[in-house]
């Protein structure tokens, strides 16, 4: 009987939920943004008539139901019906609005109304929430791209962790999506523009902000991964390895991915600690198929178990792997890792994403001046996975004739101390059109 009881309550909450959401998607598709706000304002800050009384009768049985649980679910939902829209008419300016609303001075007013006291104190623990603080993620850039934080300058990371979110509405996740894209293509517009227009040091400094905390080393790090385009590049290995694994078991697989992600030309020590730690962890990960041919559902399994013991672990907290990549050598062979990965397999690349959101995540609470090393790999791994996307088209061309006689075509043997002679072009693709 109480189980029926339940059950009818249950359904008598979701049924008010679909009518409302019904509601907030027919009046911001019918209505200007100043409406839809306002109508937002007068449910959920105000709890009074709305245009359509049954709206408001719907609202009333949740706060009945008193599950603050489902109030929250469906105040998240309404949110995002009225962001996603918004955004794809760029009314920016409202999605601001819509987030200063949970800060109405109302809310603190004293009722007789035990319930509008139940759903003030709802919104006031909404706004104290991890949702209203991801709510906020929309509104970063609107003012110049002022930050709050270290942390919001990585908001595409952030972003991608509410897409593979379990929780989040379908709403939720196209406007992330969407904001997340946007956001990347920013920054690959901007590092672009700042490095092909970068001159030395003797002349007038570019215009063009750097989009990065690196500083000038964003120079050399672009050159450095440059030089790693030709008949060696990163994406050639990882095409040879793709190749050669076709005749390799799993456990062979482990073996030969340990040294294919191995660095040690460049920090041997280092280098033959981490593969031996990461061969360690893998050798018992999916044992049962150690005997089995390496399928593509197995390789993507494995890379991203790698992911996650050089990122963040099952307790949310760096790996002791990603202490040593981070701290104890250059931050760059970390990227480079990450960045074999991807092209190994495509698929892990979003749950990267997610990995690196979790990181930034967890560093979010200390100063900037304290995450220093993560920054700095941060910004490494945005502009490498930058490099190797096809949207934009990086060259090295020679300044000084006499170094461009004595250098062979595929530039892998190039001197990294000549590389001051050598200025960076950059094609970017905007629609149908190229700009140099």
């Amino acid at each position: 009987m109480f189980w029926i009881a339940d059950q009818k309550n249950s359904q008598s909450v979701e049924q008010a939920q679909g009518q409302i959401y019904d509601f907030f998607l027919d009046i911001v598709r019918r209505y200007q943004p100043e409406k839809a706000l306002d109508e937002f304002k007068k449910l959920f800050i105000d709890f009074t008539a709305v245009k359509y009384l049954g709206v408001l009768e719907a609202l009333d049985r949740i706060v009945v139901a008193y599950d603050e649980n489902e109030f929250h679910y469906t105040l998240k939902r309404c949110c995002y019906i009225l962001v996603n829209n918004w955004s794809v008419v760029n009314s920016q300016v409202h999605v601001q609005a819509l987030v200063d609303l949970f800060l109405d001075p109302s809310l603190d007013k004293k009722t007789n109304s035990a319930k509008l006291k139940t759903l003030r104190l709802w919104i006031k623990n909404f706004v104290n929430s991890e949702s209203y603080q991801t709510l906020k993620l929309f509104t970063l850039r609107q003012v110049g791209g002022a930050s709050l934080k270290w942390s919001d300058r990585y908001t595409s990371y952030l972003l991608m962790y509410q897409c593979a979110d379990v929780n989040s509405s379908k709403e939720q996740k196209q406007v992330a999506d969407a904001l997340a894209r946007k956001i990347r293509t920013q920054f690959k517009f901007d590092l672009a523009m700042y490095t092909s227009r970068m001159r030395p040091m003797n002349r007038p400094w570019n215009s063009w902000e750097n989009p990065t905390s690196l500083g000038n080393n964003v120079i050399q790090l672009v050159k450095t991964m440059l030089t790693k385009r030709g008949s060696l590049s990163y994406r050639a290995l990882a095409d040879n390895f793709i190749a050669k694994s076709s005749q390799l078991d799993c456990s062979e697989f482990k073996l030969e991915l340990c040294a294919y992600l191995e660095f040690a030309k460049e920090d041997p020590e280092i280098s033959e600690a981490f593969t031996i730690q990461l061969f360690e962890k893998l050798v018992d990960f999916q044992c049962q198929f150690d005997d089995r041919p390496v399928t593509p559902a197995l390789m993507l399994r494995i890379c991203k178990y790698v992911i996650t013991c050089v990122t963040i672990d099952e307790k949310k907290k760096p790996a002791p792997l990603f202490s040593v990549l981070i701290n104890q050598t250059n931050p760059l062979y970390f990227v480079v890792i990450l960045l074999k990965l991807v092209l190994l397999c495509g698929a892990c690349q979003s749950f990267l994403d997610v990995r690196i959101a979790e990181l930034i995540r967890y560093y979010s609470q200390y100063s900037e001046a304290e995450c220093r090393p993560v920054i700095y790999f941060l910004d490494m791994l945005n502009v490498a996975f930058t490099i190797y996307t096809e949207e934009i088209r990086y060259n090295l061309v020679c300044m000084n004739p006499n170094i461009k006689a004595k250098t062979n075509k595929s530039m892998t043997s190039l001197p990294l101390l000549s590389l001051g002679e050598y200025r960076i072009f950059s094609q970017v693709r905007l629609g149908d059109s190229v700009t140099s």
